[in-house]
């Protein structure tokens, strides 16, 4: 029984540690949120966009030469 009771107490403790954690964090604001995540989408849509000009334009090369 004084197993259970300890192994109770340490994730007892492990808890109230991580929700005292949880209570310091400084979270982002909805508005910086969504500005951050459209930044994020643009940035991967033009790389891929220019990854998939330098596919064509490789491909296109390559069927000149073989």
């Amino acid at each position: 029984m004084k197993k259970n009771n300890k192994k109770n107490k340490n994730k007892n403790s492990f808890l109230k540690s991580v929700i005292s954690e949880l209570k310091l964090v400084t979270w982002a604001e909805p508005k910086n949120i969504i500005k951050y995540s459209l930044a994020t989408i643009v940035f991967c849509l033009i790389l891929s966009g220019y990854f998939a000009i330098l596919n064509l334009a490789l491909s296109f090369i390559k069927e000149m030469f073989l």
